[in-house]
């Protein structure tokens, strides 16, 4: 191993008072005895050599992709009036986790369906609220989650292809996820299902997009939402 040949310039066989085990590379595990159970591994100057290289943190970059049918302004409890609606619970929650969530993070805003639409997807390409540092969009995202919901559809899976394609455009290097928010069931494009959730594995393995659903509790529909 790296670890004998440093410690006594070769392979030696070990003895009674000698480890007998794996030592642990970067490439994996090779089987070698340890000729030496008093060396240290993790001791710099027991090693051949060292270098100390400087890394960079890369800021991720994530895209809410917001659900705003009429549905969302309901209460969570069957039977119950709002306040609170599922969408303020909704929005409260993001906010706070936006709250303490570090300046450099960038963050967007794609709210679905568009402009009360029902099930067109036109206009949502670009986010209402474009992904920037929280520093700029934290205050942009509040404001519209203070806004009322009045869409009249639930165009999920356009959404989405729309979210995907956004991350796709974006020039940084860092990890991007989108998180679908939503109280509903896809109810414009249902035969759209299984290409949906085909390309969100593609979007994954390929492009390395991560998806995330977070799904309302007393959801309109009985169905799931994928």
């Amino acid at each position: 191993s790296l670890l004998a040949a440093c410690s006594t310039g070769g392979a030696v066989d070990a003895g009674p008072d000698e480890m007998d085990g794996r030592v642990i590379m970067e490439a994996g595990f090779v089987d070698r005895p340890i000729p030496d159970a008093r060396i240290d591994p993790f001791d710099p100057d027991a090693s051949c050599g060292r270098a100390i290289v400087e890394t960079t943190r890369l800021p991720g970059s994530l895209l809410f992709v917001f659900d705003r049918s009429g549905s969302m302004d309901a209460s969570p409890v069957e039977g119950e009036l709002p306040p609170p609606t599922r969408w303020s619970i909704a929005g409260d929650a993001v906010r706070a986790v936006l709250d303490a969530t570090p300046d450099e993070t960038n963050v967007g805003m794609l709210l679905f369906p568009p402009n009360g639409a029902m099930c067109s997807v036109a206009g949502v390409g670009v986010p209402q609220v474009p992904i920037a540092p929280l520093s700029t969009s934290r205050a942009a995202i509040a404001t519209e989650l203070l806004r009322v919901p009045d869409g009249v559809a639930t165009p999920i899976f356009g959404a989405l292809r729309a979210g995907w394609g956004h991350l796709g455009t974006l020039g940084a290097r860092g990890q991007r996820a989108l998180v679908l928010v939503t109280d509903g069931r896809e109810n414009c494009q249902d035969d759209e299902r299984d290409a949906v959730v085909a390309q969100a594995t593609v979007e994954r393995v390929d492009n390395g997009h991560l998806t995330f659903v977070i799904g309302l509790t007393q959801s309109n529909s009985p169905h799931s939402t994928l």
